[in-house]
């Protein structure tokens, strides 16, 4: 991914599309040959925006934690635990730690990135999630309504695709026999 927005570089600046990429638990996959500093610094540069998630300061390196603290230019806190409040509010004048420890489900502090200025925390309330549906054949068959298309007709499709007869008789798995000649 690095290596890929790197290459960005080579195209016009008036030409490059923003991408973005979201990372979920980004400690877990953060294995850069640069700085964390240099490359939050240089992605925007490149058209690339980061959201980099994860569930607190302490999964993080030191020099990472620095990184994040001091680059991420706009940042969502969902209730942060005592060590997270802290440091997070040293970053506002306008709220503590208690405000950060204090978030109720669904609640949030977001300070976002716009035109160019990063504005303060602001509160606001997610969407509140539908039910969970945990009876995995109720998944599978909303799954299948959504999604789903009659066999013949993927296989048609398929064969189509790759410009051969599709084949009438068997399960089509494993060898086919040789033609004749």
């Amino acid at each position: 991914l690095w290596q890929a927005t790197q290459a960005r570089s080579a195209i016009e600046a008036r030409r490059r599309h923003p991408v973005m990429c979201f990372i979920d638990e980004f400690q877990d996959y953060l294995h850069l040959p640069t700085d964390l500093s240099d490359v939050l610094a240089q992605a925007r540069g490149l058209g690339l925006g980061l959201t980099l998630a994860h569930q607190h300061l302490a999964q993080l390196t030191p020099s990472v934690r620095q990184a994040v603290l001091a680059n991420a230019r706009s940042r969502v806190c969902f209730q942060l635990g005592s060590d997270d409040a802290h440091a997070v509010a040293k970053t506002t004048t306008r709220l503590e730690a208690d405000d950060f420890m204090g978030l109720e489900r669904f609640e949030v502090y977001a300070s976002l990135a716009a035109g160019g200025q990063i504005t303060d925390f602001a509160s606001g309330r997610t969407i509140t999630p539908p039910a969970s549906i945990s009876d995995p054949r109720v998944v599978r068959g909303r799954s299948r309504e959504r999604y789903g298309q009659d066999r013949q007709t993927v296989e048609d499709q398929l064969a189509d695709a790759v410009g051969q007869p599709p084949d009438k008789g068997g399960d089509g798995i494993g060898q086919r026999p040789r033609r004749q000649s």
